[in-house]
Order: structure tokens, then C-alpha cells, then sequence
């Protein structure tokens, strides 16, 4: 079922410059030129004469809640064009939940003319405003002009499946990691079983992972962390996690050793590098990350990675435990 079609307001604008509506204003300061135009014939919305990354197109989601009886688990899709003049590589199109955790809910890295996004709405997007914009993580700023051809928002009616599972997964009952007995610390190698496919954790770039006792099971060491991303990948396929149900992950460890000043470390999800619950950690602090694992996050992630922001690369830390369960 179709709640809000932006097509159809679309159509009956004239071209020229676009003001704004109820639910579409332009996003930045000062404000790029937003207007409607024709472009191979289809009817769109221009975003031109963008100064930052940040310039683009607020969607106010609270104002669409009023006017369309929006719920939890309503699609949003966003289709478009990207102009000329972007960058080759280290930029996507991204769009955020422009409230105070300005949280990246979706984004295309470096898309070839065509963006398409999607996100099934939260309960907590429902009074906020949403940011359609660019990120970038290399040194040229993506300010090309770019085109929305398509806002959308949908209501599929399907069946859940209830998940009557409790525990679905923790560390100290993986039988990999716990299946070293021996009373020394075992290094998996570069090219070993962590990368295996079928495992439930993986390496995530190039540290070095170590299986070392705990108290009463074995727990992981990662160091020799030279990118922040280096880090442990929970897999979520292995897990065989139902569409519609709500889980959550909590990862509690401690850092070895010295942290540098502004170490974050948090959870991310892969591979829409979505940040969830960041913190700032010193020089030896136990931490605990939890995330609640929502349907939107079934749809877009293939993992939860644990690692660090850029200053913290350099840190090593521990995990002592994780556990995955339905909420």
C-alpha cells in the first residue's frame, strides 16, 4: 500500500526554483539552490550549487507521520541521480536522522549515477526530520549536484514469525574459540579459520586475533591494529535471525593497555557503517556496547563489527564476552 507518493506532487509543480513544501525544504547553510526541472524528461528536484557535503534536502518525516498515519516499519525509498563532477571513489550518498544523535541510517557508497535508499521507519523516526545529503571519507569533498526523481513510503502487511529462541549466541559456548585447551595463548594467523565463511566471528581488516583464558572460559585479544576498522565482525547469517523480531547484542571487554585521548570505541553496522553505541574509553577501561538489533538493521546488515574511531586505532583491547538474544 502506497502512504505517500512525492511523485504525484511532483508532476503538477512547475519547473523553476523549488521553495520547499509541508514535508520538502532544502537542507544547509547557507541553503543550495533547490528546483524543479525536466532532465530526460522525467520530472525532478535539482540540489546545485552545494558548498559542503552537508548541503542537501530535509524530508520531514513528522510532518508525513500527521498527514499519512505513519507507523513503525513503513518503507522509505529515495531514488535518484547523481550529477557531474563527483568523486571516484570514498563518497556515498547517505541519509541521516537529523535529530540530536544525527544517526546514518542508510547510505549508497559511491553510486554510479543511479542512488537508490531504504529504510523501514522506527518508531523514533516518526517525529523527526530526515537529512538527504554526502559523506565522504577522503580528502575530496563530493558537492556535485545531484537529482531526487523518487520519495516513497509504503506499508507491506506481512506475516511474523515469532523467534522463541532465547540465547541465541554467546562467546563462551562457540565451539571454535573455546574448543583451545591448552593453558597458552593461541594466535590465529593471517589466512586461518577466523576468516573462515561459516564462522560467527570473523577478522575485520588485519589485526592479530588471540584466544587467551579467561577466568572460567577463553576470551579474545586484538591488537596490532594499524586501521580503525581493525576489529572482530559478528556475522549475523549464521545466526538465522526472523525478519520482524527484535534481538539484542551486548559485548563487554576492557582495553590493554594505554588509550590515546578521544579513543572511541563502539559497534558498527556493516556494511552501511552505521555507528551504534559509541564510548569514550582511557587507558585500561572495561566497557560494555549494547545495540537492539532492529528489522531495518535485518534488512541492511550482514554483520556487527567491534572497533574503534580514528584515534583509538591504536589501541588493543579484549573481548570477554558476547551475547546475542531475543528481545
Amino acid at each position: 500500500m502506497i502512504l505517500f507518493n512525492f511523485r504525484e506532487e511532483l508532476e503538477k509543480m512547475k519547473n523553476g526554483p523549488f521553495e520547499g513544501s509541508a514535508y520538502i525544504q532544502p537542507l544547509g547553510m547557507p541553503s543550495p539552490t533547490i528546483a524543479v526541472v525536466d532532465d530526460d524528461d522525467v520530472k525532478a528536484i535539482k540540489v546545485s550549487q552545494r558548498t559542503t557535503r552537508e548541503d542537501g534536502v530535509a524530508i520531514l518525516i513528522s510532518s508525513l507521520t500527521k498527514h499519512c498515519d505513519l507507523q513503525a516499519g513503513d518503507r522509505l525509498t529515495i531514488t535518484g541521480r547523481v550529477g557531474s563532477g563527483a568523486p571516484d571513489s570514498s563518497w556515498g550518498m547517505v541519509l541521516r536522522r537529523g535529530s540530536p544523535d544525527w544517526k546514518q541510517l542508510t547510505h549508497q557508497i559511491t553510486p554510479m549515477g543511479l542512488f537508490s535508499l531504504t529504510h523501514l521507519l522506527e518508531a523514533v523516526d516518526l517525529d523527526v526530520v530526515f537529512w538527504l545529503q554526502t559523506n565522504h571519507w577522503g580528502e575530496t569533498s563530493p558537492t556535485m549536484d545531484f537529482f531526487i526523481d523518487s520519495i516513497l513510503i509504503t506499508r507491506m502487511q506481512t506475516k511474523i514469525i515469532a523467534d522463541e529462541r532465547d540465547i541465541i549466541y554467546t562467546l563462551s559456548n562457540d565451539d571454535f574459540f573455546q574448543s583451545f585447551n591448552e593453558k597458552i595463548v593461541i594466535t590465529l594467523a593471517e589466512k586461518d579459520e577466523i576468516n573462515n565463511n561459516e564462522m560467527c566471528l570473523r577478522r575485520s581488516g588485519n589485526p592479530v586475533i588471540t584466544v587467551c583464558k579467561g577466568n572460567n572460559e577463553n576470551i579474545i585479544h586484538i591488537s596490532r591494529r594499524t586501521q580503525n576498522w581493525d576489529g572482530l565482525d559478528i556475522m549475523l547469517q549464521p545466526f538465522e535471525l526472523l525478519q520482524g523480531n527484535k534481538y539484542q547484542l551486548q559485548v563487554t571487554g576492557r582495553i590493554d593497555g594505554s588509550a590515546p585521548p578521544k579513543s572511541v570505541i563502539m559497534l558498527q553496522g556493516v556494511p552501511t557503517y552505521t555507528w551504534e553505541h559509541l564510548i569514550e574509553v582511557k587507558s585500561n577501561d572495561s566497557f560494555i556496547l549494547k545495540h537492539n538489533i532492529s528489522p531495518d538493521d535485518l534488512e541492511k546488515w550482514i554483520a556487527i563489527r567491534i572497533a574503534t574511531n580514528i584515534p583509538g586505532t591504536d589501541m588493543s583491547f579484549f573481548i570477554d564476552s558476547i551475547e546475542l538474544c531475543v528481545m
